[in-house]
């Protein structure tokens, strides 16, 4: 049931005639970039993420909470999307005026805490209920297989 689930929801983002990718084994997925539906696949599910870090970072800024932002980017999002050292959190208490290592930590949690709930509501706009567990875990998968 749960595989034809996730059938049915990559059908909603692939073309009509596109083989749909085997997420079990590497080399489906190395095959998958290849492909279009694969390109595909890819640009959505980093279109999504996209989306969600820009939500989350509009919610930081529209609170006043702009350590908020700049903790996760320094620690997640540049490690993640350029490759960058995470920010030592010395610096980060520096740079935000935080109390202490500590604090710095426990922003970051708040950060990646906020960005689950934006990820969550992003993917609640197209997939439903249980389903939002399922597609979050296979825009993993398809980030996971893909080259950055």
């Amino acid at each position: 049931m749960s595989n034809r689930l996730r059938d049915e929801r990559a059908r909603k983002r692939s073309p009509a005639d596109a083989a749909l990718v085997d997420l079990g084994s590497r080399a489906g997925l190395i095959e998958a970039e290849q492909s279009p539906a694969g390109a595909f696949e890819v640009a959505w599910a980093r279109g999504v993420v996209s989306e969600a870090l820009g939500r989350m970072r509009a919610e930081c800024e529209a609170g006043g909470r702009a350590e908020v932002w700049g903790v996760f980017e320094a620690r997640v999002v540049r490690p993640i999307l350029e490759s960058a050292p995470p920010a030592d959190y010395a610096e980060l208490v520096r740079r935000f005026g935080l109390q202490s290592p500590s604090q710095a930590s426990n922003v970051l949690m708040t950060g990646k805490r906020m960005y689950a709930r934006a990820l969550r509501t992003v993917v609640g706009e197209y997939a439903k209920g249980l389903e939002i567990d399922a597609e979050i875990e296979e825009l993993r998968e398809i980030l996971a297989g893909s080259k950055q």
